[in-house]
């Protein structure tokens, strides 16, 4: 399998695992009568990164330590509701274990890709891909959402943050994405 479809299944099923996982955090933040929350900074001592969120944004994570993906975060417009698949705009950040992906090569393979724009994000080389524009599809077929992939790798982890942004929160998106921090 070669290097770009390796790296499209791998962002395909983190996309779809957090897509999977949205209407349940939604769910969760109903039943707690949450409309908005205050910003913040999300850290993860253990994944050795901190990224910050604005007023009326909310995290959710999914924790499996076990896993090629040991864990996804999900900050998103708090509030929204995902009745009949309406959109929300969203940033994903999957933390991936290196050792479960081929080690430091990953790294190589990012810098060889010429799909792929080098940019830095934390202090580092990043990679981001060519930002895509979907149409919703339905009800939401007037509404579209730019999708942007940004790859950093640093220790024993690759993270990929993935921006989903509806018209009007791009900047917002892409704000917090700059914020991305390594500890």
């Amino acid at each position: 399998m070669n290097r770009s479809s390796m790296f499209s299944r791998r962002v395909r099923l983190a996309r779809v695992c957090g897509w999977l996982l949205l209407p349940l955090l939604f769910a969760i933040t109903a039943a707690c009568g949450a409309s908005s929350l205050p910003g913040g900074v999300y850290s993860s001592q253990q994944y050795h990164f901190k990224i910050t969120y604005p007023n009326g944004w909310q995290v959710n994570e999914s924790n499996q330590p076990d896993a090629a993906a040991p864990l996804i975060v999900i900050i998103t417009r708090s509030g929204e509701r995902n009745a009949n698949g309406v959109l929300v705009s969203s940033l994903t950040i999957d933390v991936l274990n290196l050792s479960a992906l081929g080690g430091t090569q990953v790294a190589e393979r990012l810098a060889k890709d010429k799909s792929l724009t080098p940019v830095t994000l934390a202090g580092l080389t990043a990679y981001r891909d060519r930002p895509t524009v979907q149409q919703g599809a339905g009800a939401n077929s007037a509404v579209s959402v730019t999708h942007t992939d940004y790859f950093i790798v640093h220790g024993a982890y690759e993270y990929q943050l993935s921006i989903d942004a509806l018209p009007g929160d791009g900047a917002t998106l892409d704000t917090m994405a700059r914020s991305f921090i390594l500890l």
